[in-house]
């Protein structure tokens, strides 16, 4: 079977997108798929995620940009997805929404008359569909209208997100798959000290890190609330804030922690990467992602494959911190925040330990990538031939 995982970027500046379709490539070309990446990321990007991540660099192709970078649209792209070479795939999943790839998937589904499967990664939340409104809008009528209601099937990532597209309006059937870890991940092992030494990080306090956009629905303002909240926090606790900068946010997360008095318990260290990235973890006590709201954040999963409990907001679907005593789902607000940060330093390092060790055990077994490349292949044979219904499935 021949899959195309259309995406409208999978470099460095992508972050979790970006993840979640090169790790669900290479576990389905594990399980004999022939799965590749379309995108849009320029050549020196695929060959840095390429060879960082171990893919075979046939497997992504990338598609220069024409007009505005944001909106990913490519003229080459729109040519070749209705081309011979387009049509040789059997199935189009899509990775993501709002960008002009969404007019692509419209393209080849009419040439082809073949199934696409679209994944909106969390961004048909209401506070998703607030940012950048009027954008959503016109694309919605220029061609995102069209691809989500003519969509084969939906790809919700929980049940939470399954009832945002239900809001929305959309009526296709919705297959509710997890994105997944690979085995890889965690296996890794990485340097905390070398990461310490790097970054000056002190040697005398627990580390809280957070790895992803710096960007206003992720919370940092919130988050440092509560830790100023917590008295023992700015003794015991040092933040590492990493990612790259969106929307020009950073201003404002620097200002708060200097408003607050916590500029000496805060580092940035910039965009992780690689073996960098592995040792950030390893150094890391708690992981911390106090979003307002998210799909299913590869961060998380990357916490827990790393073996560190994690702090997250009911934003995110992840109920399972609590029933597997793998970290704290607070609310997303500062003072229910507060609460998570009295709660992670009352523990020892080695309680911490503990619940980042359950936390492993619990993605090793319901969020490994071969296991989401397994049922999205039951999955892509229902919507390519009929028969049962996949128990993943849920009907309007």
């Amino acid at each position: 079977m021949k899959v195309l995982h259309l995406a409208s970027w999978i470099g460095r500046e992508s972050t979790g997108l970006g993840r979640v379709s090169t790790t669900l490539m290479h576990a389905q070309r594990g399980i004999g798929l022939d799965a590749r990446i379309w995108t849009m990321d320029s050549p020196q990007e695929l060959e840095f995620i390429t060879s960082t991540e171990g893919l075979e660099p046939s497997s992504v192709r990338g598609f220069s940009v024409d007009g505005p970078s944001r909106l990913r649209y490519s003229k080459d792209l729109i040519k070749t997805i209705q081309s011979p070479e387009g049509l040789e795939f059997d199935v189009l999943h899509q990775q993501g929404i709002w960008q002009a790839t969404s007019h692509a998937a419209n393209l080849w589904r009419a040439a082809k008359k073949g199934p696409t499967l679209v994944a909106p990664q969390g961004s048909l939340s209401p506070w998703a569909l607030d940012v950048n409104k009027w954008r959503k809008v016109i694309a919605s009528k220029l061609y995102e209208h069209r691809n989500l209601h003519e969509a084969a099937c939906l790809h919700a990532l929980g049940m939470d997100e399954m009832q945002f597209m239900r809001d929305y309006g959309l009526k296709s059937p919705v297959a509710v798959i997890p994105n997944g870890i690979s085995s890889e991940w965690i296996q890794a092992t990485g340097d905390g000290e070398r990461f310490r030494a790097k970054h000056s990080i002190p040697t005398d306090k627990k580390i809280f890190l957070f790895l992803s956009r710096i960007t206003p629905k992720k919370g940092l303002p919130m988050f440092l609330e509560a830790m100023a909240a917590v008295p023992e926090a700015s003794k015991n606790w040092h933040f590492i804030i990493a990612g790259f900068e969106e929307f020009g946010h950073m201003p404002e997360v620097v200002s708060t922690a200097e408003r607050l008095g916590l500029s000496s318990n805060v580092s940035f260290p910039g965009p992780l990467y690689a073996q960098e990235k592995h040792d950030a973890f390893a150094l890391a006590d708690v992981c911390v992602l106090p979003s307002f709201t998210e799909g299913a954040p590869v961060f998380v999963l990357e916490a827990l494959g790393a073996g560190v409990p994690v702090i997250t907001t009911t934003g995110s679907p992840w109920e399972a911190l609590l029933t597997h005593d793998a970290g704290w789902w607070p609310n997303p607000n500062a003072e229910e925040l507060a609460q998570a940060v009295a709660a992670a330093d009352s523990k020892s390092l080695e309680e911490l330990k503990e619940m980042g060790a359950r936390g492993r055990a619990l993605v090793e077994k319901d969020y490994s990538s071969r296991g989401v490349a397994l049922k999205l292949e039951q999955l892509y044979l229902w919507l390519l031939n009929g028969g049962e219904k996949p128990d993943s499935v849920y009907l309007s």
